[in-house]
């Protein structure tokens, strides 16, 4: 099923407001997922990991708190992994960011 109008111009939009000046790419991880040796939980993805910044995107009209806090549950996730038998970083994070499109702004 084709997007509605209103919907596809909306994502160009966004698309478009992505600048390279807020992600200077070195390396980068698409969707990174984060897991727990000891808690069952699912739907713990993030959005982009750039060197060593979890970047949460954000198209909300209105920023929030509650989206740091995503991105502290996350950071806290990728510290305990170290506690898994396997006693591994997986990602490396460092530092966190919500990029919000719709205001061409990076928070950190």
């Amino acid at each position: 099923m084709p997007l509605p109008p209103r919907v596809r111009e909306d994502l160009y939009q966004f698309l478009r407001a992505i600048h390279p000046r807020h992600f200077p790419v070195q390396e980068r991880l698409l969707n990174p997922m984060f897991h727990s040796h000891w808690l069952n939980l699912s739907g713990a993805d993030g959005d982009l990991i750039i060197d060593d910044t979890l970047f949460e995107i954000k198209a909300t009209h209105k920023p929030s708190r509650t989206h740091f806090l995503q991105l502290v549950l996350y950071v806290l996730l990728d510290d305990l992994a170290l506690q898994s038998p396997q006693k591994k970083d997986p990602f490396g994070i460092e530092q966190v960011a919500v990029y919000y499109p719709r205001f061409d702004t990076v928070v950190t």
